[in-house]
């Protein structure tokens, strides 16, 4: 059962990431299968990156999340390309 647990909370961070990564890109047409990738995170890192890869362009992103009283907060932050 906890382990069912686990991958329910890591299945709702992912999804809660790919949702914010959605909504900040804002172009038609991508999509959350392909386009969006997350990289795979431990519980108390807290947070992780993704990246967005889209008609040949490329974007970064901090990602950060946090769970209290039931709940998951999910949030990205894009990280300028040098």
């Amino acid at each position: 059962m906890a382990n069912t647990e686990a991958i329910i909370r890591k299945l709702t961070i992912v999804w809660g990431a790919k949702e914010s990564l959605y909504k900040i890109y804002g172009k038609q047409g991508i999509s959350f299968l392909h386009h969006i990738n997350v990289v795979d995170f431990s519980f108390d890192q807290n947070g992780t990156t993704a990246e967005i890869v889209y008609q040949g362009d490329v974007s970064n992103y901090q990602v950060k999340f946090l769970e209290f009283e039931g709940f998951t907060c999910v949030y990205a932050i894009k990280v300028e390309n040098r």
